[in-house]
């Protein structure tokens, strides 16, 4: 069959980073002529590029797979991809509908030369997440971590930190400012640790950004996923590049406010220190939105480490929250322990943590430029509510 005759569906879920390379995946393959088609039943080949960042996106692909595979017949193609399948092997391995493949070298499947790495793709997404406007531009500056988390999987399929060159970095934010773009995420699984591959580090990435001339364009600066031991570590440095009021958004996940659980988790700080070091961020430059992730109900937490979870969010007053509920995923130490949170416990507190900051419920919508925050529980809209660090990001 001719390839313009060839009919493909591409389908991502996940974070803004690996929608990106979805994106790319599906350039590639228009650009040899395939036909590009949003209905996964008329598709000769289907292309998951999946997330398994947590136990409930797990979850989430795998109905995905599911559905995709009452659909796949000797004439058509079913190719996994993307973090699920390095993160968990066997699900291709039980699932014969299916097939692994990488692609990190596209060209093997589609017989052309260029390859995808998807550590450079950078670019412009527009879909339901609220970090995927048309306005914005995401600048992936890096892969990977040095974290060791006990509840965390992404170091499976990611590995540890490989960071783009500081030209790449530069290169890539020039062509979304001569693309018309003024905002720009910078995004990285471990976004502080940029650079610790080759002798440089994130101060000096934003040094370079910020001493970078755009003659007299005003942009912004949103930093995700920089997690607070970076912020710590580089507290002066930061205070200084936050001068420049260019930076708009940190996105720092504390996870826990509770010093015994954050060891539990192997966080490489104590609540303390994040919870001074973002205070002072807050008073210094008010400006500047702070967002967070908390998670809810790790093994053993009592109600006096959830406690201290919410009286640290209530003192540095953060602009958005993202709350998780914890759910272990096999293989790492995280699930071996005992003491596990039962889901009617985990649900108590989630609805205690919405009560008690109502205005930081993530799940907003704007119309007519008031915010409305739904209920989960009932799926009703309350409001109008005060916007927060998402309305005001866009």
């Amino acid at each position: 069959m001719k390839l313009d005759k060839m009919k493909v569906h591409v389908y991502s879920n996940g974070c803004a980073p690996n929608r990106l390379e979805g994106k790319k995946i599906i350039d590639s393959f228009s650009k040899q002529g395939w036909n590009i088609t949003d209905k996964y039943e008329e598709a000769d080949i289907i292309i998951f590029n999946s997330c398994g960042f947590c136990k409930d996106k797990i979850k989430e692909s795998k109905e995905v797979i599911n559905k995709f595979s009452r659909v796949i017949e000797k004439d058509k193609e079913f190719i996994l991809t993307g973090c699920l399948p390095k993160i968990d092997p066997s699900i291709a391995k039980n699932n014969r509908k299916c097939r692994l493949e990488d692609f990190s070298a596209i060209g093997k499947f589609i017989k052309t030369s260029p390859k995808l790495n998807s550590m450079f793709v950078s670019g412009c997404i527009e879909d339901v997440l609220e970090t995927t406007r048309n306005d914005v531009y995401h600048i992936i500056t890096s892969q990977g971590c040095m974290g060791k988390c006990s509840y965390c999987v992404i170091k499976r399929a990611k590995g540890s930190i490989k960071s783009k060159s500081i030209e790449t970095v530069k290169q890539e934010f020039f062509e979304g400012i001569k693309k018309g773009f003024r905002k720009f995420i910078l995004w990285g699984e471990d976004l502080g640790a940029y650079g610790y591959d080759r002798s440089s580090n994130i101060i000096v990435l934003l040094r370079n950004l910020l001493e970078t001339t755009t003659d007299g364009i005003e942009y912004l600066l949103y930093l995700h996923r920089l997690n607070p031991q970076w912020l710590i570590r580089y507290k002066k440095e930061f205070k200084e590049i936050l001068k420049s009021r260019r930076i708009k958004m940190i996105y720092s996940p504390i996870q826990s406010g509770s010093e015994r659980i954050l060891k539990l988790m192997n966080r490489f700080y104590t609540a303390e220190e994040a919870k001074t070091c973002l205070k002072e961020v807050k008073e210094e430059f008010p400006d500047v939105l702070l967002k967070t992730d908390i998670m809810v109900g790790f093994p053993t937490e009592r109600e006096e480490d959830f406690n201290e979870t919410l009286a640290f969010v209530d003192e540095v007053q953060f602009d958005d929250v993202v709350l998780f509920k914890y759910g272990g995923i096999p293989g790492t130490p995280s699930y071996e322990m005992k003491g596990e949170i039962i889901d009617d416990v985990k649900d108590s507190r989630v609805k205690e943590f919405w009560f008690r900051f109502p205005y930081l419920r993530f799940n907003i919508e704007v119309i007519d430029n008031k915010g409305w925050i739904t209920d989960l529980d009932k799926m009703v809209k309350n409001g109008p509510f005060r916007l927060n660090s998402y309305s005001s990001f866009f």
